[in-house]
């Protein structure tokens, strides 16, 4: 599959607060992982916030079930 994110369709005000379980050594937000450089453009920050803010790695499958 591929997701095209055209950056002129993209919202700055976009980025919504999303609740992840708290941080552990088992469980972690990608976020965490994904920095930008100061210089990048405003709205792939908003772009890279929308797609994995949600998405959270799990150490174990049966703690992520």
């Amino acid at each position: 599959m591929i997701n095209i994110y055209p950056l002129e369709t993209i919202s700055l005000v976009n980025k919504k607060e999303v609740k992840l379980p708290p941080a552990s050594n088992d469980v972690r937000g990608v976020i965490e992982f994904v920095k930008l450089k100061a210089q990048a453009d405003q709205r792939l920050s908003t772009l890279v916030h929308n797609i994995f803010s949600k998405v959270v790695m799990v150490k174990e499958y049966a703690r992520a079930l």
